[in-house]
Formats: C-alpha cells, sequence, structure tokens
C-alpha cells in the first residue's frame, strides 16, 4: 500500500496534510517499506498537496481539519492521526506489523479497493490496446479490398 507522512524536518509526523513543509512517500507491505518520493513544499498550497497524494491510500499528519478531511476523501485518502509527533521510522515499523498479523478490516477493505482499482486500469489498457489493434486491422482490410485505380 501506498502511504505518505506529512513533515517538516523529514524525521517526525508534525504537520497538517495540506500545509507540511515536506511529503515522504512510501510504499509499505508485509516484506518493509520502500521510500518512493520525497517532495518539498515550498508554499502551503492545497492543490499541489493534492495532486502529490494522489494514489496514497493513508496519509500520517500531526492535525487535520474538516475542509482538509474533505479534500482527502474526494482523492480517496484517509488521514491518520495515531502517530502524531512521533518519527516516521516508528509508524513504518508499526504499520508493516499490521501487514505482517492478521490485518485489520479496515486495512483489508483499503487493500481490496486498491487492487480492484489497479484491475479495472488493466482491463482498460487492454481494451484501449485491442480497440487499436481492430482499427488498424479494418484499415489494413479496407486497403486490400479496394481496387487499384489508375491515373489517366
Amino acid at each position: 500500500m501506498r502511504v505518505a507522512f506529512a513533515t517538516s524536518d523529514l524525521a517526525r509526523i508534525d504537520r497538517p496534510p495540506l500545509r507540511a513543509g515536506h511529503l515522504m512517500i512510501y510504499e509499505v507491505s508485509e516484506e518493509g517499506s520502500v521510500p518512493l518520493a520525497v517532495h518539498s513544499l515550498t508554499k502551503a498550497d492545497p492543490d499541489t498537496s493534492l495532486a502529490l497524494l494522489a494514489g496514497c491510500q493513508f496519509i500520517f499528519a500531526a492535525s487535520v481539519d474538516p475542509q482538509s478531511a474533505a479534500h482527502l476523501a474526494r482523492i480517496d485518502c484517509v488521514p491518520l492521526l495515531s502517530h502524531a509527533g512521533q518519527p516516521i521510522a516508528e509508524a513504518l515499523d508499526c504499520l508493516r506489523d499490521r501487514c505482517r498479523c492478521q490485518a485489520s478490516r479496515w486495512l483489508r477493505i483499503r487493500e481490496k479497493h486498491a487492487r480492484r482499482r489497479a484491475q479495472d486500469d488493466l482491463v482498460e489498457a487492454t481494451a484501449s490496446l485491442a480497440d487499436t489493434d481492430a482499427t488498424a486491422s479494418l484499415a489494413q482490410d479496407e486497403a486490400i479490398a479496394s481496387p487499384i485505380q489508375d491515373k489517366p
């Protein structure tokens, strides 16, 4: 699963999600965590933060106001406040451990939605490729079927 951390010092979870100085994005699984990106934000721009958080299932933050929660809900990203003020490494370890043991209901549901979205994207890409192949095949068949006309 993909998670993000709102931080000001790249070490602790100490900022609100849409006003963070830095957004750190990780891929977390039973095996561990892999850092994917670190985004430094010079201005606290909610639109930029939302664009960077697209695809993240969770964001660990220090606090969240109702307006930010609504923005995050639109991109299907859940804010988690349980590790506010703690080091990012501890939150990653805790999340990895939760993945290893029997996952709680909310985690299983989130992973199921992520797998379903990935499958839908694959089906859409395959359909698009099939449409392109069908169009090319049709054009080729028409070129073969049409008689060659000589110019006078």
